[in-house]
C-alpha cells in the first residue's frame, strides 16, 4: 500500500530509463527470500539486475553471500521481449514455467532493472497474512 500505486511507480521509473524490463522489490530477510524472486546485481547506481532466482533454498542463499537481500514478488513492468523467453519448452524447476526465469533471460541477455518500491509490503500466502493484509486496506481506505 502506497500513496503512488506501485505499478505506477514502475512505469514513471521505466520512462525514465527505457529498460527492457522493471521487477518491483523490497528489502526482506531470508524467510521472504525463499518464496520468491532473488536477485544478483549487475550495478546499484543504475539498478541493474544480473540475474535471478526463483524461490532459492535458505542453503543456497548462504553458500552463495552475492545475492541481494532484495525480494521480487510479483510486481514487473514487462516489454514483449518476455515472449522470446516464455515458452512451453522453457520449464524449470519442478517442471514449472516461471516467469522469474523469462525475467532471469532477459536480466542475462538485455538491460533489466529493479526499483524499490515504496509503501508497506504484504504478503497473502497464508490465511493470517493474508487477513492482516486485508484488515490493513480497511482501515486505511474504509475506516
Amino acid at each position: 500500500m502506497s500513496e503512488v500505486p506501485g505499478i505506477k511507480q514502475l512505469i514513471d521509473y521505466h520512462n525514465n530509463v527505457n529498460s527492457d524490463g522493471v521487477l518491483g522489490v523490497i528489502k526482506a530477510g531470508p524467510e521472504l527470500l525463499t518464496k520468491g524472486g532473488v536477485l544478483k546485481i549487475k550495478s546499484y547506481d543504475e539498478n541493474k539486475v544480473e540475474l535471478i532466482k526463483e524461490k532459492p533454498s535458505l542453503d543456497e542463499l548462504r553458500k552463495d553471500t552475492s545475492y541481494a537481500n532484495l525480494y521480487s514478488f510479483g510486481r514487473y513492468l514487462l516489454t514483449p521481449k518476455l515472449f522470446d523467453y516464455l515458452k512451453a519448452d522453457a520449464t524449470g524447476r519442478d517442471g514449472e514455467l516461471w516467469l522469474q526465469d523469462a525475467n532471469d533471460q532477459i536480466a542475462r541477455n538485455y538491460d533489466m532493472r529493479f526499483l524499490e518500491l515504496e509503501g508497506e509490503f504484504y504478503t497473502t500466502g497464508d490465511p493470517a497474512k493474508y487477513f492482516e493484509a486485508q484488515n490493513a486496506y480497511m482501515k486505511k481506505y474504509f475506516l
